[in-house]
């Protein structure tokens, strides 16, 4: 009897976090569900089997410079999904241009308790390219630092990634 509640209770958890997850398990489609099939020529879209990102915020200014082998200045970015704090902490996801493809900024901050600064590592910062981008680009910071304004929608930051980048300045979320 109690292994069954353990399983059960394993299953509940499972498909709680499939679904916090946004459905991005990977898996195959439910049964009777079509498959999404990409035809020549086409261009790769969500439907050729990777998650779409959810809708973008409104443009929110932004002062951010990008430094490695050129400099690039980022004037505004948009939320990707929540912006802010969450059970697990405090997320901002930002995408903008670079080098004509759309980037994204990603921090999260585990150990989240509030408006302040939080050192890197521990806390995750990387830039990378959106989902199904032509060319798939990833740099993860290695050190450096992101604050939170008090208003807990808006803070700066300064890290060094590992390609060598350096992304510095102040960000928003919007809305």
């Amino acid at each position: 009897m109690r292994q069954a509640i353990v399983a059960t209770s394993l299953l509940v958890l499972l498909t709680l976090a499939c679904q916090a997850a946004g459905g991005r398990g990977g898996g195959a489609p439910a049964s009777g569900a079509a498959s999404p099939r990409a035809t020549p020529g086409s261009p790769a879209t969500p439907a050729a089997g990777l998650p779409s990102p959810p809708p973008p915020g409104p443009v929110t200014a932004a002062h951010l410079t990008i430094t490695g082998a050129s400099t690039t200045r980022v004037e505004s970015t948009r939320s990707r999904g929540p912006c802010g704090t969450s059970p697990g902490g405090f997320a901002a996801e930002l995408t903008f241009p670079l080098d004509g493809q759309p980037y994204v900024l990603n921090m999260e901050l585990v150990d989240y308790n509030g408006p302040g600064r939080y050192l890197v590592p521990p806390e995750r910062v990387s830039r990378h390219t959106e989902t199904g981008a032509a060319t798939p680009r990833l740099a993860a910071a290695v050190s450096g630092s992101v604050t939170v304004n008090p208003d807990q929608r808006s803070g700066s930051i300064d890290a060094a990634l590992t390609d060598r980048s350096r992304v510095a300045g102040t960000w928003g979320c919007g809305g």
